[in-house]
């Protein structure tokens, strides 16, 4: 997508999820973006699902990961031209 486009995209987002927190008042929501197939996209053009979320809802977004301390956090930061203040 070019960046146009996904700028106006991210704004459109910002503004739903400011709608979508003050009418149904949700303890948080989640913003997912599904790109191509394997990923879970059946639908061939952008589009953001907005997912309200409540404490306790026992909604699972989960996959493995790994976790990071303080100094991988600050190496990365400083390799990638960002503050750990953004």
């Amino acid at each position: 997508m070019p960046p146009k486009l996904s700028a106006g995209l991210i704004k459109v987002e910002q503004q739903a999820t400011k709608a979508l927190m003050k009418a149904i008042q949700p303890d948080g929501y989640n913003c997912l973006q599904n790109n191509h197939l394997a990923a879970g996209q059946l639908i061939p053009h952008a589009h953001v699902h907005i997912i309200p979320r409540y404490n306790g809802d026992n909604i699972k977004l989960d996959w493995p990961h790994k976790s990071y301390d303080e100094a991988e956090i600050t190496d990365w930061h400083s390799s990638s031209g960002r503050h750990s203040d953004q």
